[in-house]
């Protein structure tokens, strides 16, 4: 059997209906096709597909704040997302942007222990930012160094 075509590429218009369908079943927050557009148009949103189903995307302001970040259930804990994360700060690094941001539900470890592992640091506690009782952090990396590379973390709410 044939090895699936795995491709990591930056999104196109034409991918914003994938990008909204993945969006709804993976995250509780939902963008709308208008907003998808929006943020494919500022081509910092990265996608991997496998055999040509959408596996995944980081989606970026020109800032470097990472919007959103989602892999299908199926595909998670395959290494898709970890791939996916480097090859988009990868990119970020590429236009000169100096560090990337995002915000991340404390309760989710599966993704704490990803961006970590990345180089990412908690630089902010969000008490109550998802909503009351449902905490977040912000988290930063700095593109200067070797993504990917381990980093320590401050533990607010572990």
């Amino acid at each position: 059997m044939p090895k699936p075509k795995v491709v990591y590429r930056l999104a196109k218009r034409l991918d914003c209906g994938h990008l909204e369908e993945l969006n709804q079943v993976a995250l509780p927050v939902f963008y709308s096709r208008f907003e998808w557009e929006s943020m494919v148009s500022m081509k910092r949103t990265y996608l991997v597909t496998v055999s040509a189903e959408l596996v995944g995307y980081m989606a970026c302001n020109t800032d470097g704040c990472v919007i959103s970040f989602a892999v299908a259930e199926k595909f998670r804990r395959k290494g898709y997302g970890r791939a996916l994360l480097k090859y988009g700060l990868e990119e970020l690094k590429k236009t000169g942007i100096p560090e990337a941001i995002l915000r991340v539900k404390v309760i989710n470890k599966p993704a704490l222990m990803l961006y970590e592992a990345m180089g990412f640091v908690v630089i902010q506690g969000l008490p109550n930012y998802y909503s009351k009782g449902d905490h977040g952090y912000l988290m930063r990396c700095p593109l200067s160094l070797k993504i990917g590379s381990t980093s320590f973390s401050i533990k607010l709410w572990r």
